[in-house]
Parts: structure tokens; C-alpha cells; sequence
């Protein structure tokens, strides 16, 4: 920027090393653009955005994991659906499991709702055809469960 500014007038001295570095807080909202040090930053309770985010701490920890109610309830399931409910039970798992890797891959990135867009939206979403293929396959052979949909939403453990 110096130089570009520089082609055309005084060229001025900038501390471009402040400027280069960006960061995300924990929900991956970024912080607000620093301020001069003589000058408090908006909304930030007096610190500036020196190695501080919104709250005052840092931007390290470890990243939330997952947290899905567990599906409870069942009735009894025929035995020519056992396999199929199993496996399914366990795509649940495999699903929260991926869930938190994401959550651990993509610490840092996106804005402040990338969390509910980008991973527990898509969960839901996953959780509800798992649940719904569990309803199917016992109600195939027995009365078919209605309501397992309330096992999909999960939310963060912070």
C-alpha cells in the first residue's frame, strides 16, 4: 500500500505488519477492525484488538463439540429390521462424529453463523433421513414409530 500510495505522493510509513493479521473469534465472527492504540475499540470494553477478540481473550481453545439427544423410546423393533435400526443408530454416531471433526477442521473460518449453516443445519438435516429410514424399517414389519424427528436438532457443547 505504501508503494502504491508512493507512485502518486509522500510516500507514507506504514506499519503494514499491524495490518496483516485477521482472526475469527470462537463462533467465527470476525472482531472489529483495530483501532489506533490511543483510541479504544468500539464495543470491546476498553481493550484493543491486540490479541484480544470481543470477550477479551484470546482466539486458541479448543473448538465445541456436538451435542445430539439420544434416540430413546424405540419400541420394540422387529427382528427383520433389527440389522437396518442398528445401522442406522449407528450412522447417528458416525454422523456426530463427523460433525466434530468438521467442527475442529474449521475452527476459525467462515462468519458468525457459519457453525449453524455449514454444520449443525446440514446435521439436522442428515439425522431427520436417518430417523425417518428407522421409522420405515420398523413400521414395515410392526406399527410405525411417528415423531423421531425430535432427535435431529442438535446444538454446540462449548
Amino acid at each position: 500500500m505504501a508503494t502504491a500510495i508512493g507512485r502518486n505522493a509522500a510516500k507514507p510509513v506504514l506499519n503494514v505488519n499491524a495490518l496483516a493479521t485477521c482472526s475469527l473469534n470462537q463462533n467465527g465472527g470476525g472482531n472489529a477492525a483495530p483501532e489506533p492504540a490511543s483510541v479504544p475499540a468500539a464495543g470491546n470494553a476498553g481493550n484493543n484488538n491486540a490479541g484480544n477478540n470481543n470477550a477479551g481473550g484470546n482466539n486458541a481453545g479448543a473448538a465445541p463439540t456436538v451435542n445430539c439427544p439420544a434416540v430413546t423410546g424405540l419400541p420394540a423393533i422387529p427382528a427383520q429390521a433389527q440389522a437396518e435400526v442398528t445401522r442406522n443408530l449407528e450412522l447417528l454416531n458416525t454422523q456426530i462424529a463427523e460433525a466434530n471433526q468438521r467442527l475442529i477442521t474449521s475452527q476459525g473460518q467462515g462468519g458468525a453463523n457459519f457453525i449453524q449453516n455449514a454444520i449443525l443445519g446440514p446435521l439436522a438435516d442428515k439425522r431427520t433421513a436417518v430417523l425417518n429410514r428407522i421409522e420405515t424399517a420398523i413400521g414395515r414389519n410392526a406399527p410405525k414409530p411417528e415423531g423421531l424427528e425430535r432427535f435431529a436438532t442438535c446444538s454446540l457443547n462449548q
